[in-house]
């Protein structure tokens, strides 16, 4: 059952990202998917494994559904969130967009520690909206970092 749900959300988040006005090119897309998905990996081997905070089933089925939700879901709810902020120019839609893909982020990871494919040890859902909300920063940062230096190579 676990692995169905995670399938379809998987299935939901890419379609999502497939239907939706692209403001950002193929590249960016790119770009954002893979810096967010470097950093979450290495941020959950560092929490799960190394610090022992969270723990992942050793079954292959809730392990499925935690790469899924870890290399996949995870990234492409920032490229599809990314996509909506650099659609808009209010601050308060970028605010709104920001806190709903937060509240988006910590229920998903509230499903997935009620269908057993995590177990807080010594995490809870704060420290996730609070690992959330510094990755959507660093992201931020990254991204502008990123267009200045790509349009400082266009503009030479």
């Amino acid at each position: 059952m676990v692995l169905s749900i995670f399938v379809f959300i998987s299935f939901l988040t890419i379609s999502l990202f497939y239907m939706q006005h692209k403001v950002l090119s193929v590249v960016e897309n790119t770009f954002l998917f893979l810096i967010v998905l470097i950093i979450n990996i290495n941020a959950a081997w560092i929490i799960n494994e190394e610090l022992n905070l969270i723990n992942t089933p050793a079954t292959p089925i809730p392990y499925t559904a935690f790469i899924l939700d870890r290399s996949l879901i995870f990234p492409m709810l920032f490229v599809i969130q990314f996509n909506l902020l650099y659609r808009y120019s209010a601050i308060k839609r970028w605010f709104g967009i920001t806190l709903l893909f937060l509240a988006g982020f910590v229920c998903l990871r509230f499903l997935a520690v009620q269908l057993g494919v995590y177990t807080y040890e010594q995490w809870n859902f704060l420290y996730d909206a609070g690992y959330t909300l510094i990755l959507q920063f660093i992201l931020f940062y990254v991204f502008n970092m990123y267009r200045k230096i790509t349009l400082r190579k266009v503009m030479l």
